[in-house]
């Protein structure tokens, strides 16, 4: 039996990593949020940017893919903390990342402290992570879309990405059916965002 699993950075140590690999383990996901340790401790977050890298770097020498979970728009984030995340990104050895646009939930502490001012629109239905409905200063919906689309092709684009993946769907024939379904998703959000009058990317 394979598995995967979630893990906090400043849980895993190199000795628990090879003992995961020798159980079968082939992936962990890492909630790494940002590049900017500065975001991090608005966050409240334990972990820094350091401790983070020294995680991922662990992992993959174990022999365990590296999946990173990040966030773009947190209040506070600058243009400067987006290309500190950016960066971070791309010098770490991971194998697969998510990308999700900060929502302030109902009920969450930003939510209360910021609903009233500065919520850009009031449809729930796009609350869900996929939406920037909520923007800090300094910065545009219009812009953060454009970063967002920036830093997934900024990873997915680097030479290594792409062998790993060319290196899977060899090893496991059923990838390149889930890599065909990525594509066109893609490519259908591209002509959907044309559509509406929205740059491609």
């Amino acid at each position: 039996m394979t598995w995967s699993c979630t893990a906090r950075v400043d849980t895993v140590k190199p000795d628990v990593l090879a003992k995961m690999k020798k159980a079968d383990c082939w992936e962990i996901s890492f909630g790494l949020e940002t590049g900017s340790n500065e975001l991090l401790q608005k966050m409240k977050k334990a972990a820094r940017v350091e401790i983070s890298e020294r995680a991922i770097n662990w992992t993959a020498t174990a022999g365990i893919r590296c999946k990173g979970l990040f966030m773009l728009g947190y209040p506070s984030e600058t243009y400067e903390t987006i290309a500190q995340t950016k960066a971070f990104v791309k010098r770490i050895p991971m194998t697969t990342m998510n990308l999700s646009k900060f929502t302030p939930y109902p009920g969450s502490p930003i939510y209360r402290d910021n609903y009233s001012a500065n919520i850009c629109k009031e449809h729930w239905e796009k609350m869900n992570g996929m939406n920037f409905v909520w923007v800090a200063d300094g910065l545009t919906v219009e812009r953060l879309d454009q970063e967002y689309q920036a830093i997934l092709v900024s990873f997915y684009k680097q030479r290594r990405i792409a062998h790993k993946y060319v290196v899977m769907t060899f090893q496991h024939p059923a990838h390149l059916s889930r890599l065909i379904r990525f594509l066109a998703g893609y490519f259908w959000a591209k002509v959907r965002n044309y559509w509406n009058g929205k740059k491609a990317f």
